[in-house]
């Protein structure tokens, strides 16, 4: 007890010398004077996540130099501690408090009202749009997220709790855009509310975007969502030298084979647990004939959603779906969970294996290999890396998403429809997927070496974050020691070189492009 006591106060006295100095060092380094008398804006969504603090910082003073404009972060300041708030105004943010006066309260009643009348099941929820915006995915992953459930029950009075949540951030942010020369606004993300000012913004052509530790997107009507570059990963690797064609897929390769060794987070910082570790002795799948299916879950309430739209509006309804045509089926059905499953999936899980007979839970910890080796035949995912994984190892792999990070390549199967999806599986005896073994290396190499843009801002991040031992360990104060450890000059000149760079182009994503 003594010494937690004692090494929970060397982290306190940690983690407040380390934020003074960062507040010091973002004075000095962003020691412009506020455009008190100015009008345009930049807004900056406010977090208490300090990887996305420090790109904010970046974001937001490059614009406000350009557009000679003030910059305010907006969000809830009471509930963030003080330090937060002060590391905000080190980098010349001003607060904006997002209350609702009386009248906006009354126009968020009579939105309500009109939308419960218009509200009969999910799929009501999942194409809601308000004045022409698209918000219906975004409350639909809000609600699952906030209340941590798998689907959407528009009887249960929590989800009228969400939409009026959802009805207050529109309301103020409409009437926000009209009234103030906002010249752009960053996000931390493009899914839950958090996504609601955001289209609000790009309703009124205000440039959008999200930046984070992971890399920079311009939003638009054409691209509402973050991280789809992968559409178009065949034509930009077609236009590179021959090269470095080669060698990238020879990379993809080694790294490949790491991860399939057993190597933990090859290119997946948030990875905690390896999924091919060494076959067991003991027999998973049984001997039979029969056609083996495996269902790859989802964590249910974790932005299904975040990519844009699926063939089903969440992974239950994808999962009640397969459930039926398993019913329908003369095969053997699978299921296994992620190993880094959040612990509220578990009941769900198990409630659906007892309405489905055919399906089997086979242990969280069974290596992928194994499952291979005893004579898996199909995966199944809506848009997981299991289908790059086992396209790698031979396996055929169908996606129940056209918004899959693999649909730009035939390695994977990509129906259409819920009727074609439905129409395969019901014949998988008659598919037979020449997997084409190179696009998966160059999907890889696109995706993974390219085209990775965590290192804009910290060095180095994977050894980051293996340095503080996990992902979850960077939304600390050793984030903020990271930046005051590793800055230069030369190196802060250059990324508000590029940064720059993106900014004044049309481009969907910052890449090696705005490096040159």
């Amino acid at each position: 007890m003594y010494r937690k006591k004692i090494a929970h106060f060397s982290e306190r006295l940690a983690e407040s010398h380390t934020t003074n100095q960062f507040i010091a060092h973002n004075k000095r380094t962003w020691g412009l004077d506020k455009c008190v008398e100015a009008e345009n804006q930049i807004l900056v969504e406010f977090t208490s996540m300090q990887p996305s603090i420090v790109a904010s910082s970046y974001f937001a003073n490059c614009l406000a130099k350009h557009h000679k404009a003030n910059i305010l972060a907006y969000g809830d300041k009471l509930k963030k501690p003080k330090k937060v708030i002060a590391v905000y105004e080190s980098f010349n943010a001003i607060f904006l408090q997002t209350s609702l006066v009386d009248v906006q309260v009354e126009k968020v009643r009579r939105f309500e009202k009109e939308i419960r009348s218009s509200i009969k099941n999910k799929h009501d929820v999942y194409h809601l749009t308000i004045d022409g915006i698209l918000v219906g995915e975004l409350l639909y992953d809000y609600h699952l997220r906030r209340c941590r459930v798998p689907t959407v029950n528009v009887q249960d009075c929590e989800f009228w709790k969400s939409l009026r949540t959802m009805l207050e951030k529109f309301v103020y942010w409409t009437d926000y855009f009209k009234r103030n020369k906002v010249q752009a606004i960053n996000v931390t993300h493009c899914c839950y509310l958090t996504g609601v000012p955001l289209r609000i913004a790009i309703s009124y052509q205000v440039p959008s975007y999200q930046i984070n530790v992971h890399g920079a997107y311009r939003l638009s009507e054409q691209r509402l969502w973050a991280y789809t570059e992968f559409t178009a990963f065949p034509q930009k690797f077609a236009m590179l030298a021959e090269d470095e064609k080669t060698l990238g897929k020879e990379e993809a390769k080694k790294r490949l084979a790491r991860r399939f060794m057993g190597e933990v987070g090859v290119d997946m910082s948030y990875s905690t647990k390896s999924a091919f570790t060494a076959p067991t002795k003991k027999p998973v799948l049984s001997c039979s004939k029969k056609i083996k299916i495996l269902l790859a879950t989802h964590c249910f309430f974790d932005s299904p959603n975040g990519l844009g739209k699926s063939l089903f509006v969440d992974f239950f309804e994808w999962l009640s779906f397969l459930g039926a045509v398993s019913e329908k089926t003369d095969y053997e059905w699978y299921i296994k969970t992620h190993p880094d499953i959040f612990p509220e999936n578990v009941p769900i899980v198990e409630q659906f294996l007892e309405r489905y007979e055919k399906m089997r839970l086979i242990p969280q910890e069974t290596s992928h290999h194994q499952l291979i080796d005893e004579g898996i035949d199909f995966v199944l995912t809506v848009y997981g890396t299991v289908g790059l994984e086992y396209a790698a190892l031979g396996v055929p792999v169908i996606n129940a998403s056209q918004v899959n990070p693999h649909v730009a390549y035939g390695f994977n199967l990509h129906p259409q429809t819920v009727d074609e999806y439905e129409e395969m599986l019901l014949n998988l005896k008659d598919i037979h997927l020449d997997i084409p073994i190179e696009e998966v290396y160059e999907y890889y190499y696109m995706q993974k070496i390219r085209n990775s843009m965590e290192n804009w801002l910290i060095d180095d991040y994977q050894e980051f974050i293996n340095r503080v031992n996990g992902t979850h360990n960077q939304y600390s104060w050793r984030t903020y020691r990271c930046i005051l450890d590793q800055f230069e000059k030369s190196k802060h000149m250059k990324r508000l070189d590029f940064l720059t760079k993106f900014f004044m182009s049309d481009d969907y994503v910052m890449d090696e492009e705005h490096l040159a």
